[in-house]
């Protein structure tokens, strides 16, 4: 799904029937994710300045009925490089993981 379509299902459910348009939904879903983001960017300065690792419920965002999102620090690791073989060192950065609601899963996995 690309962003047009994510944003035009929104618009349909939600934006249309509050008498909103196209361009204030998506405005509106633009400041969603822009939160987040800005959010999720200022707590993993805030661990990187004072060296500690993401832990807590203070890395987490939670929607109710849809998942949870984690802050997460990857350590880092020494890998060859594919072509060389020689030994590479990914250096240590933060992530965002996504585990998904009970609701969700079973949703997904209800036609089996």
């Amino acid at each position: 799904m690309t962003k047009a379509e994510f944003l035009a299902r929104i618009y349909e459910r939600v934006g249309a029937k509050r008498g909103l348009t196209q361009k204030q939904t998506a405005a509106i879903v633009d400041a969603v994710f822009a939160t987040l983001a800005d959010e999720f960017i200022g707590r993993a300065r805030r661990y990187r300045r004072l060296r500690q690792t993401p832990n807590g419920t203070s890395s987490r965002f939670w929607w109710p009925e849809f998942g949870t999102f984690v802050l997460a620090r990857r350590t880092a690791r020494r890998v060859g490089h594919p072509r060389s073989g020689k030994q590479l060192t990914i250096p240590a950065r933060f992530t965002i993981r996504f585990k998904p609601a009970a609701v969700v899963k079973q949703l997904l996995n209800r036609d089996r």
